[in-house]
């Protein structure tokens, strides 16, 4: 149950494949980067024993932070101390990913009014996310054909106001994919970052 009222809008999303290096964490709100944590299986066992921990210490290394909190994830089918929450997303599935992908849209295109606060309501948890207006100025990214080694970086919030705060994401069906591609898996996993 929600009280939103939504409207389709057509928009263009640009494959940014060969040219990742054009967006930055700090700039754009995501950034795309190689991960190489293997896993057994992605059974919740194994995402807690293996991914997660393998993950916090990848993310102290690449962010160089003092501390990671991975406090949430949701494996699908289809000097100053700061805190921000940033969420790390990749494909699980063998074939490259064409089901789907994970579109992003460059913080220096929203505007703070086209950010609606709003909670999601968990049975465990609140968590609280923005809804996002539409606005012609907004430009989304993807990388087309992600494989399981690919990762997307991106931040939920950032108290440090210097840099991006934020990054309106959202799956899409790429109109160019074949009508047989495989079904996209991937796990997305929630994380503090502080310091």
């Amino acid at each position: 149950m929600h009280n939103l009222q939504s409207k389709s809008y057509r928009v263009s999303i640009a494959n940014i494949a060969g040219h990742e290096d054009r967006f930055s964490l700090a700039v754009s709100g995501f950034e795309f980067a190689k991960c190489t944590i293997a896993v057994s299986s992605w059974s919740d066992a194994n995402v807690s024993s293996e991914y997660l921990p393998g993950l916090v210490n990848w993310l102290k290394e690449r962010l160089g932070c003092h501390d990671v909190f991975c406090y949430a994830y949701n494996v699908g089918q289809t000097s100053q101390i700061t805190k921000r929450a940033d969420s790390v997303w990749r494909p699980i599935s063998p074939a490259p990913v064409e089901d789907c992908p994970l579109a992003l849209c460059d913080f220096r295109t929203v505007n703070r009014e086209d950010l609606v606060p709003m909670d999601i309501v968990y049975p465990h948890f609140i968590d609280e996310a923005y809804e996002v207006k539409h606005n012609p100025s907004h430009r989304w990214f993807y990388k087309k054909g992600m494989t399981q080694e690919d990762a997307i970086v991106f931040k939920l919030y950032d108290s440090l106001r210097s840099e991006a705060t934020v990054c309106p994401h959202s799956a899409f069906v790429d109109p160019s994919a074949p009508l047989d591609t495989p079904r996209r898996a991937s796990i997305e996993v929630k994380a503090i970052v502080l310091g």
